[in-house]
């Protein structure tokens, strides 16, 4: 490729794909539980596992995703897909959130690369659990549930009870999901890679003269840069003499939950208002923890 492409170009193409591999066999792993909730778990199985009491519904919620092995795209079909079930929005939202962090890959990965620093593992889990909870119990309290979904089309309405298996019908939904995350994906990575490519990282290292803003640019770069959760350890390590254990805490608590590519994905499952609300909170809640534990814990 060298001469035939500049190599800024070539940098881009290589982000992109980047991106895009590492996520789709997730997104597809993702689908595919989807169908499978679909097709073959009925409603009374599905919201038998969540307790119908705000608390419990949402405390098992965050941590449903550990029995999940994929990262936060293929999280998002399944929480779709829950609500559809007759999954409260707020504890779908609550497992959106946990899920690519609680995913027990994802843990292990963590504690691999930071196996130096298990404070830094410990309150990875520990911070997202507590973000996810109390954005959850919040948008539990909403007094209309369905003002938080985003209302579109969706074929699969009708599939409410177990049908006979029918296997056409089931790789037919995995298709059709299956492309419509991917093209939703592609679009959130282009955009990563963009503004990857308009923004050099020397920018964001240059932010980290204080504790705080070190913090909010690692949280900016984890949103720009948009890697699944099973890899972002290994990019968070080679920061590691760059900026405090705190900021890279923000990027390890705040990428899984909202990236450019993420907030894409998103959109399919809950309304513009609501999204706005999720990433204010997300990024408030994040701020404030990784900043606490900066003065008191790391």
């Amino acid at each position: 490729m060298d001469g035939i492409l500049p190599q800024i170009v070539q940098d881009g193409v290589t982000i992109f794909l980047g991106i895009v591999v590492q996520a789709t066999p997730f997104i597809l792993l993702g689908v595919v539980l989807s169908a499978i909730l679909a097709h073959f778990v009925s409603e009374k199985v599905i919201l038998k596992l969540f307790p119908k009491n705000r608390l419990g519904g949402i405390l098992v919620a965050s941590l449903v995703g550990s029995i999940f092995p994929v990262c936060e795209c293929g999280n998002v079909p399944v929480a779709r897909r829950l609500i559809k079930k007759g999954v409260h929005p707020a504890t779908a939202l609550t497992f959106l959130l946990a899920a690519p962090v609680m995913n027990p890959v994802v843990i292990f990965a963590t504690w691999v690369a930071f196996s130096f620093m298990p404070g830094l593992v410990v309150l990875r889990v520990l911070f997202t659990l507590i973000i996810a909870w109390t954005v959850g119990i919040i948008f539990s309290f909403h007094p209309n549930p369905k003002e938080l979904i985003a209302h579109g089309k969706d074929g699969d309405d009708h599939f409410h009870t177990v049908h006979p298996i029918k296997p056409f019908a089931f790789i037919q939904t995995i298709a059709r999901e299956f492309s419509e995350m991917l093209a939703i994906l592609s679009i959130g990575a282009f955009l990563a890679t963009t503004i990857q490519m308009v923004l050099p990282r020397e920018i964001l290292l240059n932010l980290g003269g204080s504790t705080l803003m070190a913090i909010l640019a690692m949280m900016l770069f984890a949103f720009i840069i948009s890697v699944c959760a099973n890899v972002d350890a290994f990019i968070a390590l080679s920061y590691v003499n760059l900026f405090p254990a705190s900021a890279l805490l923000g990027f390890l608590v705040f990428g899984p939950m909202i990236d450019i590519k993420m907030l894409t994905l998103i959109q399919k499952v809950y309304s513009k208002k609501a999204m706005i609300f999720i990433v204010l909170l997300v990024t408030l809640l994040t701020v404030l923890l990784t900043y606490t534990a900066h003065i008191f814990l790391l």
